[in-house]
């Protein structure tokens, strides 16, 4: 049951999942993956580089930006 609620909540989530370790562990948590499916993704500009802000539905508060 485990391994199939972890599996569910990584495919739920729009957040890749090596950005879902939070506490930079290792490895993803089930706690992780539960938070990363409250999880929405913005497209932002930023210094002529095209970035991915990943925010936290229940506050809007930054969860992490990826600049390609």
């Amino acid at each position: 049951m485990y391994a199939g609620m972890y599996l569910l909540f990584v495919f739920l989530s729009p957040m890749p999942y090596k950005f879902m370790d939070f506490n930079e562990n290792g490895w993803v948590e089930l706690k992780e993956a539960f938070t990363a499916i409250d999880i929405e993704i913005k497209n932002i500009e930023s210094n002529n580089k095209t970035c991915k802000e990943y925010f936290y539905l229940k506050d809007g508060s930054q969860a992490y930006v990826h600049c390609e």
